[in-house]
């Protein structure tokens, strides 16, 4: 049987939005979509495995109720993302990221600050052409972390 592979890429993620812990053999028998063929549609969509995939939707979660509450605690958003302690949700972000939570959680903290910062200052430039927003991994203090900067595109710089 023949899938559409956007269409099918689109479902898993919907279902992985509502349950982020769950694995391609559950995932398969609750879409009754065979589990080569769902494999096969993230790697095509996202060109990672359904596993990596999965971890990614996880860690973005993560990233935005920690994000969403600074001063909130992290045993509730650990139950609320489905983790059964805080220290499992301590291993997962250490395993993705390298960085304890307390740690995650300022980088997001101080990346969202730099993007405002850089969003601001984009916006009382007058001289710029062609900005584009991305994704750009940035090192701080030896981590790496990936913060959202607006970059001027190399056509406005001249070169």
């Amino acid at each position: 049987m023949a899938y559409d592979r956007d269409a099918l890429f689109e479902l898993i993620k919907v279902e992985l939005e509502s349950d982020a812990h769950l694995s391609l053999t559950d995932l398969s028998r609750r879409i009754h979509v065979g589990r080569h063929t769902l494999s096969k549609a993230v790697k095509d969509a996202a060109g990672l495995s359904f596993r990596a995939f999965r971890s990614r939707q996880l860690l973005g979660q993560a990233k935005v109720l920690l994000g969403n509450s600074p001063q909130g605690s992290i045993k509730e958003i650990a139950f609320e993302m489905g983790y059964g302690s805080q220290r499992a949700l301590a291993r997962f972000i250490k395993k993705q990221t390298s960085l304890q939570t307390r740690n995650f959680r300022q980088t997001i903290v101080h990346s969202d600050r730099l993007y405002d910062r850089a969003r601001h200052s984009t916006r009382r430039n007058r001289d710029y052409r062609n900005v584009s927003s991305g994704s750009l991994p940035m090192v701080i203090a030896g981590t790496s972390v990936d913060i959202r900067l607006f970059m001027l595109s190399s056509t406005s710089s001249g070169t």
